[in-house]
């Protein structure tokens, strides 16, 4: 009895260690990956950004040349959520 919990407490400690050693290893292709395709998305970002740059700033060259077609002077009043029949004040 005593060498058959010894066999089994052996082949649990086995099997942790090997989906131990499966979750090392799944991480670390998981993180290759992600520096793989860092380094080959990362030169078309930086190709597009300054481009962006310059839409960008042409877009507000664009609008900041122009004059708001509303000109809003009005005040608005806030409204009461109070109901006028009830005072204040008891």
């Amino acid at each position: 009895m005593v060498l058959f919990l010894q066999e089994l407490v052996d082949f649990f400690l086995l099997f942790f260690e090997a989906f131990q050693d499966l979750a090392v290893f799944l991480f670390g292709a998981a993180v290759n990956l992600e520096v793989y395709l860092g380094a080959k998305i990362r030169p078309a970002a930086f190709q597009f950004l300054p481009h962006h740059q310059q839409w960008e700033e042409q877009k507000l060259n664009h609008v900041g040349n122009k004059k708001p077609k509303d000109k809003c002077g009005k005040w608005v009043e806030p409204e009461s959520d109070w109901p006028e029949g009830v005072p204040e004040e008891p």
